[in-house]
């Protein structure tokens, strides 16, 4: 560690509120870069934060892709970009449970395979496997019902018919209609089903994040503090320059990693949690609007028609 080191761990917790800061190495912190394109970023997030939670997706989806085109194109942003195309896939998710619009399916699978190439080598195995499994079910929604769509397009349309004389009684009178029953609407209650299992899952992946964050905070503050005491024993003299040197870089590789954690369970828990929610929302309300209506008698044998 450098004497800089101070300022730029004021820095790093001030891009750490923010969610936007992982990619920044220490030769990052040593320069003092200038703040301006991860500023911006994370005025946007916030934006893009503050409407996911009001459920305007389109917003957040907006605010997101600004992010992509502002922040360089350097390597040292690889790990925030692919935050932000993760937090994509999320929001379109979100948006085609509200509208039912396939491209934000086609969009949000097209955001994860960014995100799979951006961090490479550097997402452990069980991330790889469950990120590639997420885009894999997503495509196979969007197959199913573009072939849906063909086999409707393809289906003959209804012949018009007479309808049958009305049945009468021995007696000639008229036999009077049953009252229909409704079955409800079984594709409704499947689409229920999936959007409370896929919120379940989101709302757990959320809070896991935001543990994520918490122990990634407390790691880099205990980085921070170790530094500063290096710092100061090599200023005392009571180190080496080889010590203080060997302290520091691995000092700099915990600080890394804690980061990493950090940003991580700051920009996917809080997307994740938020879109959890209101995915167990819509599914309930889906799964209310599928039940069949029942029929029941009362005590004066009229019929009461009642919505569950």
């Amino acid at each position: 560690m450098t004497r800089a080191q101070p300022g730029g761990r004021r820095s790093l917790r001030a891009v750490l509120a923010i969610g936007l800061a992982v990619a920044l190495t220490s030769s990052h912190a040593r320069a003092a870069p200038t703040a301006d394109p991860l500023a911006r970023a994370g005025q946007l997030y916030e934006e893009a934060r503050a409407a996911n939670a009001r459920g305007d997706y389109d917003a957040a989806i907006e605010r997101l892709e600004r992010i992509l085109e502002d922040l360089p194109q350097e390597s040292g942003y690889a790990s925030t970009r692919a935050g932000i195309h993760y937090a994509l896939a999320t929001n379109h998710e979100a948006a085609h449970a509200r509208d039912g619009q396939l491209d934000h399916l086609r969009a949000a699978s097209a955001a994860l395979g960014r995100y799979l190439e951006l961090l490479g080598d550097a997402l452990d195995p069980e991330s790889q496997v469950a990120v590639a499994s997420r885009r894999e079910a997503l495509d196979a929604r969007v197959d199913a019902a573009e072939a849906r769509e063909r086999l409707a397009a393809q289906r003959p349309s209804t012949p018009v018919t007479e309808a049958p004389p009305a049945a009468t009684t021995s007696t000639g009178e008229p036999v009077e209609p049953l009252e229909p029953v409704d079955h409800g609407d079984p594709a409704r209650a499947a689409r229920a089903r999936t959007l409370q299992t896929a919120g379940a899952v989101l709302t757990g992946l959320g809070l896991t994040g935001m543990v994520t964050l918490a122990v990634g905070l407390a790691v880099g503050a205990q980085v921070d503090r170790a530094g500063a005491d290096n710092l100061d024993l090599h200023a005392q003299g009571q180190r080496t320059d080889d010590v203080y040197a060997a302290v520091r870089d691995d000092l700099n590789r915990q600080g890394y990693r804690a980061n990493t954690a950090a940003y991580l369970g700051g920009i996917g828990g809080g997307v994740l949690l938020a879109a959890g929610v209101t995915l167990l929302v819509f599914g309930l309300r889906e799964r209310r609007r599928a039940t069949p209506r029942t029929s029941r008698l009362g005590s004066s044998g009229v019929g009461v028609w009642v919505q569950f």
